[in-house]
C-alpha cells in the first residue's frame, strides 16, 4: 500500500535476454525507445500521419538505423504478487512502454544509491490518478478483478486448454492484497463521470468464491444503484442469499 493508502501497481522489468537489432548498445537504446514509443503515439506533420521507420543520430548523420526488429516476447515477465505486463500490452500499452525504456535505459547506465550502485528488478506506479480513463461505469470495472479462482472443475471450461502463450494472465496473489486492489479501484471509480483505473483484466473464473467478494460489493453499492451482473456457476449462492 502507498502513504495514501493505494494499492500500489507493481510491475517486473527484465534487463538483459533480449536479442538486440544492433551491437552498440547507445543505438539500440534509441531504437528501442522509439520502437516502444510507436506503439502508443502516432506521428503527425501538418496534420497527416507520417510513417517513420528509421532515424539518423544527430552526431551520425551519414547512417541510417532502422526502428523495428523482432517482437519481444512478454513471455517469463510474470511474477508472484506483481501485475502481469502481458495483460497491460493488451489493456495499456503505456506501461509496457515505461518497461522497455527502463530496460534500455538500464542496459547503458546503473543506477546509483548512497551506498553504490542499485539493482532493479521491477517499477510501481506512482500515483494512480494518472491512470484513470474513460469508463463505462460498469461495477464489474471494480468487483470483476475478484474473479481469480475457481470453487467447481467443469469439464467445459474455457480456459482448459489454453497456449503457454495466452495473453490474459491472472497474477499470484493473496486475497488480502487483491481486496486493496479493488478498494482501490473502488475509490477512483466515479459511474457518473464516466472515469475509472485503467482495465488489467485476467483470466476470468468465479467471484464469489473470492474471500472478500462481499466486502467489495457492499462498499460498491454505497457508490453505485446501478446492477451487478456476476457471471457464476451458482455454487456460491444459497436460498438465503
Amino acid at each position: 500500500m502507498s502513504e495514501g493508502g493505494d494499492y500500489v501497481f507493481r510491475y517486473p522489468l527484465v534487463t538483459g535476454g533480449r536479442d538486440p537489432v544492433y551491437h552498440n548498445p547507445l543505438v539500440e537504446m534509441i531504437r528501442v525507445l522509439l520502437e516502444s514509443l510507436l506503439d502508443v503515439v502516432v506521428l503527425t506533420y501538418g496534420g497527416k500521419e507520417v510513417k517513420a521507420d528509421g532515424f539518423r543520430l544527430l552526431a551520425r548523420p551519414e547512417e541510417e538505423f532502422r526502428i523495428f526488429g523482432p517482437r519481444p516476447s512478454l513471455d517469463g515477465q510474470e511474477r508472484p504478487n506483481l501485475q502481469s505486463v502481458r495483460n497491460a500490452a493488451l489493456y495499456e500499452p503505456r506501461i509496457v512502454l515505461i518497461e522497455r525504456a527502463l530496460a534500455a535505459i538500464l542496459s547503458v547506465v546503473e543506477l546509483e544509491g548512497e551506498e553504490g550502485p542499485v539493482s532493479v528488478s521491477g517499477f510501481r506506479l506512482r500515483d494512480p490518478r494518472h491512470w484513470l480513463m474513460p469508463s463505462a461505469g460498469d461495477p464489474l470495472e471494480v468487483f470483476g478483478y475478484a474473479a481469480t479462482r475457481c470453487n467447481v472443475d467443469c469439464s467445459f471450461c474455457y480456459l482448459k486448454g489454453d497456449p503457454p502463450d495466452l495473453a490474459l494472465v491472472s497474477p499470484r496473489r493473496k486475497a488480502a492484497a487483491e481486496l486493496a486492489e479493488m478498494m482501490t479501484r473502488l475509490r477512483y471509480f466515479d459511474p457518473e463521470a464516466g472515469r475509472a483505473l485503467f482495465p488489467a483484466w485476467g483470466e476470468i473464473r468465479e467471484a464469489l468464491a473470492h474471500p472478500h467478494i462481499l466486502t467489495v460489493l457492499k462498499a460498491l453499492r454505497q457508490k453505485t444503484l446501478r446492477p451487478f451482473r456476476i457471471y457464476t456457476s451458482g455454487r456460491a449462492l444459497t436460498r438465503e442469499g
